[in-house]
């Protein structure tokens, strides 16, 4: 043992001697706590090899993943736009805690800023589950069957979606109903969204989320007047059923090795859903859209037909301000979701 080593070391040797002093094994002392300095060197090393990762002057493409130089600001691989330094290093930042700096990303924490709106401006609202007004109040998809309602003589925001307030159709994604909902549909948007945003490219990815939480809302809703019932409908999970129908259909289209298990692991989501449905409304929970499920699920499965994917290809001017379009309508719906909680 060198004298370095040695002295790293001497504060073990001594512990082992006390232990022993008092009937204790001086081995397994040494033993166990060496073990045990070495896993804290282990994590030191591994802390300043990320902060390492997070200062490296390259940048990484966010669509091909193709190393550029610090100064670029195009790929030269799929010619996509990249980052600029800061937003590389906060990427890099987010993915040491095993999350990309995607639109994914930015929409859990609406989800979570938009439930804490609800419980703050709500008069009947927990922390463990929001009231089914202050749902309705915030933006929840509304249909009401009651008869002989003057709804024109109600505040705005507790009027149903089809008395001119059809922006619940897209607001209804941003709420949730309890904790456990909100984390299913958070865990599952930030587990499905990076596959597709792999293969598409942020911009369609978004799009298709948009597209289909919309369509969602509106399958919902058309069920709802169709079979003459009341509904608050609310829940990303329609939207994310839209990546799940757009993951699923490029899987089986693609054909390869992992086409084909993305193909299947699409497929087992959908199980996890049902089951997910099943139990939650055997437990009380309350009862879960199916058709807002399927009308996304539809909808992502259609648009895998219409889209082509980008995998090393850049997103065209079209498809870049369709991208812009779908991120303000998720900011804005986020924004007016707030303030309806709110007021």
């Amino acid at each position: 043992m060198t004298e370095p080593q040695r002295d790293e070391y001497e504060w073990i040797e001594t512990a082992a001697r006390l232990g022993k002093a008092v009937g204790m094994n001086p081995v397994r002392i040494r033993w166990k706590l060496r073990a045990w300095q070495d896993r804290q060197k282990g994590r030191g090393r591994t802390v300043v090899g990320k902060a390492q990762a997070v200062r490296r002057e390259h940048k990484t493409c966010p669509v091909c993943n193709g190393i550029n130089a610090a100064g670029d600001k195009t790929c030269a691989h799929c010619g996509a736009r990249l980052r600029t330094r800061g937003g590389e290093m906060l990427a890099r930042f987010f993915r040491q805690f095993g999350m990309g700096l995607g639109f994914e990303t930015l929409l859990a924490a609406a989800f979570i800023g938009v439930y804490i709106a609800v419980v703050s401006g709500g008069a009947d609202s927990s922390l463990w589950g929001l009231d089914t007004n202050d749902l309705v109040k915030a933006g929840g998809n509304f249909h009401s069957v009651e008869p002989g309602l003057a709804w024109d003589r109600y505040p705005w925001f507790f009027r149903p979606t089809v008395h001119q307030q059809y922006w619940r159709l897209w607001t209804y994604a941003f709420l949730h109903g309890g904790l456990m909902h909100l984390g299913f549909n958070v865990w599952a948007l930030l587990y499905i969204a990076p596959k597709a945003r792999e293969i598409y490219g942020s911009n369609k990815a978004l799009v298709v989320y948009v597209v289909s939480g919309i369509v969602a809302g509106a399958a919902s809703l058309a069920w709802a007047v169709l079979m003459g019932k009341s509904m608050v409908g609310i829940g990303a999970s329609g939207a994310v059923c839209g990546f799940i129908g757009l993951m699923l259909v490029w899987g089986h289209t693609d054909g390869t090795m992992s086409g084909i298990r993305m193909r299947n692991s699409m497929a087992r989501w959908v199980l996890y859903i049902v089951v997910f449905g099943i139990f939650w409304g055997m437990g009380g929970g309350g009862a879960v859209d199916h058709t807002a499920h399927f009308g996304g699920l539809l909808t992502g499965g259609l648009l895998a037909l219409l889209i082509s994917p980008n995998m090393r290809r850049g997103d065209g001017t079209a498809w870049r301000v369709a991208g812009l379009v779908a991120g303000l309508l998720c900011a804005a719906a986020a924004a007016f979701t707030v303030y309806c909680a709110l007021i």
